[in-house]
């Protein structure tokens, strides 16, 4: 009886103990309740800090990120991840976001940290961008927020974008941008050539619809082209 009780508590170790060594994202992908949003391509080192945690993990395809999650993605990496409307987030090369709950208006909002992130919609969408110095309200389908080490700017393609901090705040529409910094209100800037802040994005392949099953019968060289 004692042999057969032994057996039972070494296979329950020995379960415990292979659940605990396998890689995270193949126990626990969703901790939270409604994710915010969801990993579609990776370039490179991207890593996420899971909200409340110190350390960082490689992030892995079709991962998702719930509200207070931080992706960083490192020096000649990409990534692009999908918010719950389908909108398309594209992060260049050392960009750090943290992802938050949408709001009661089904607003999405987006920390951008540090470097540059695309963003990118088929339709009209509302989103709220915060960054160290300067915030952003987007109504539009296509933009370019860009963090620097004592300024930020937002770029608009389509749509428009009010950018406000403490000191100020201006409405931007297509074609125009706007560079805000600590203590001064955003100025309005004018851009000879726009297209040129986003080339690196130019590699994605075109957005159609990145839902997981649109995605998975998509023909194999356009999903390889994505990953």
């Amino acid at each position: 009886m004692k042999q057969k009780g032994l057996f039972v508590f070494l296979g329950f170790s020995a379960a415990a103990l292979i659940l605990l060594t396998l890689p995270r994202h193949s126990w626990a992908q969703n901790d939270c309740p409604q994710w915010v949003a969801r990993v579609v391509s990776i370039q490179g080192s991207v890593q996420v800090q899971k909200s409340g945690m110190t350390n960082w993990e490689a992030v892995h395809m079709e991962e998702t990120l719930c509200p207070g999650d931080t992706i960083r993605v490192q020096e000649y990496g990409r990534a692009a991840m999908v918010l719950q409307d389908e909108t398309v987030v594209r992060l260049d090369q050392k960009t750090a976001v943290t992802v938050k709950a949408p709001d009661p208006e089904r607003r999405s909002f987006l920390d951008l940290l540090r470097g540059v992130f695309h963003f990118f919609s088929r339709t009209p969408r509302r989103l709220q961008v915060a960054t160290p110095f300067v915030n952003g309200s987007v109504e539009g389908t296509e933009f370019l927020v860009m963090v620097e080490v004592d300024q930020a700017s937002f770029m608009v393609y389509e749509g428009r974008v009010l950018v406000s901090n403490e000191a100020g705040s201006l409405i931007l529409g297509k074609g125009e941008s706007a560079t805000g910094r600590a203590g001064t209100a955003p100025i309005r800037r004018i851009v000879v050539r726009p297209r040129d802040a986003v080339q690196w994005a130019v590699y994605y392949p075109p957005v159609l619809d990145l839902r997981t099953e649109n995605v998975a019968q998509a023909p194999v060289g356009w999903q390889r082209r994505l990953r």
